[in-house]
């Protein structure tokens, strides 16, 4: 039986960002978080991107992970499919991150 790729567990300092990250976004007006709502899932997924699938497992983070596959651009949710695919077994298996593939998963079938 092949054992399934797992990623590290994430680092409190990356939990810390993706948190500051969420409110940052919480507190922005609508008319503003559509201009700069692609620019912020960039930067996040270029800071978070060797990290991506531990922030998809972590209880505290998937809900952002979560949120920034709802609202990214069809380039920057195949990066994010990219990163996820090498742990795809173990994600989909996750409580946490197999939200994350759906979200991912039903932005690609739209």
């Amino acid at each position: 039986m092949e054992v399934a790729n797992k990623p590290r567990r994430l680092e409190d300092d990356v939990a810390e960002y993706l948190d500051h990250i969420e409110n940052d976004w919480i507190g922005m007006t609508e008319s503003r978080r559509d201009t700069e709502m692609e620019l912020m899932v960039t930067n996040v997924l270029d800071e978070v991107k060797n990290r991506l699938a531990s922030a998809a497992c972590d209880r505290r983070t998937h809900p952002i992970i979560e949120k920034l596959a709802y609202v990214a651009s069809m380039s920057n949710l195949i990066i994010m499919f990219d990163h996820l695919s090498v742990y795809g077994v173990f994600l989909a298996r996750n409580r946490h991150s197999s939200h994350v593939l759906q979200a991912i998963l039903a932005r690609f079938s739209y």
